[in-house]
């Protein structure tokens, strides 16, 4: 019977195998890297989503306390029977008078901005594996007198997220959902499926 011989070079398997390990876990940009940024993107902007639900009391954040709508509604220092009437005045115009949760100044909410821009309190990171988003320090957090308060805006993000002192436990970051883990592993499976195009890898 005739005989043969296939000779299957491997080395190009290697290089691919070592570029998707490499790009998987450095912070060189790679395609492995660029899905995880998008990652980054989706991640935030279904956050930054949740907050706006929540905020407006379509989550189990616990509702602001009277005397805080008192002092959003008037000011700090101000008469709280002026703060009720003004909150009564607005309860019965169009809007409804309704006040979100933690979004006084919009310093957190901004934070989840999906497009990273390094904002105040912006965190993303490279990391082996994967990428590192949330909330970050040293910027102090304005008051609404527009001074700036002792607490960095991490640590206003971890009091109200772990429910710390007198404030409710509000988390601000969650595990992503079922829906948000598919388009997340559909972003690296096109990511691996371009380095295995461009690899060419030549079979004889």
């Amino acid at each position: 019977m005739p005989g043969g011989r296939t000779i299957i070079n491997i080395k190009g398997l290697e290089n691919m195998s070592q570029e998707i390990r490499q790009g998987l876990s450095s912070g060189s940009p790679s395609p492995m890297r660029g899905a995880m940024k998008q990652w980054a993107v989706r991640y935030r902007a279904a956050m930054q989503s949740r907050f706006d639900k929540f905020s407006r009391g379509g989550g189990n954040w616990r509702g602001l306390a009277e005397s805080t709508k008192d002092r959003r509604r008037h000011g700090k220092g101000g008469k709280f029977k002026r703060g009720r009437r003004a909150r009564r005045k607005a309860a019965a115009s169009k809007g409804g008078g309704k006040i979100s949760i933690l979004r006084d100044l919009g310093q957190l909410f901004a934070v989840l901005t999906p497009v990273f821009k390094r904002l105040p309190g912006q965190s993303e990171k490279n990391i082996p594996f994967g990428i590192e988003v949330g909330f970050q320090g040293p910027g102090r957090k304005k008051t609404r007198e527009g001074k700036r308060s002792k607490a960095t805006i991490r640590e206003v993000a971890e009091f109200h997220h772990a429910g710390m002192g007198n404030n409710p436990k509000r988390e601000l970051l969650v595990d992503p959902s079922a829906d948000l883990k598919g388009k997340m592993a559909g972003d690296m499976e096109r990511a691996i499926q371009k380095v295995i195009r461009d690899s060419q890898v030549p079979m004889v």
